[in-house]
């Protein structure tokens, strides 16, 4: 499980944008040094406030590593499978 504490920084209906650093939650990601994220030193999650959070509020933050590969997965993948797709149909 990937922990980190953050800031709520604004919220949109049921969800809240929290600032957390970036390096607790990169550290764990294989594939932290190919990414853009890795340049900055502070990220901005998008997560469903089912607390009530408001603006300034320091919140803990949890993500399964599961969803995180799922993620990764996703973000690296469908360009990939693009690729390749547009490969064997030039080849052909």
């Amino acid at each position: 499980m990937i922990k980190q504490i953050g800031i709520v920084i604004s919220k949109e209906g049921n969800f809240a944008k929290v600032k957390v650093k970036r390096s607790s939650l990169c550290e764990k990601c294989k594939l932290w040094k190919s990414c853009g994220i890795s340049k900055s030193s502070e990220i901005i999650i998008q997560a469903k406030d089912d607390l009530g959070v408001k603006k300034g509020d320091l919140v803990f933050i949890a993500l399964s590593e599961g969803i995180f590969l799922k993620a990764s997965s996703i973000t690296y993948g469908i360009p990939l499978l693009f690729f390749l797709s547009l490969s064997l149909i030039h080849i052909s």
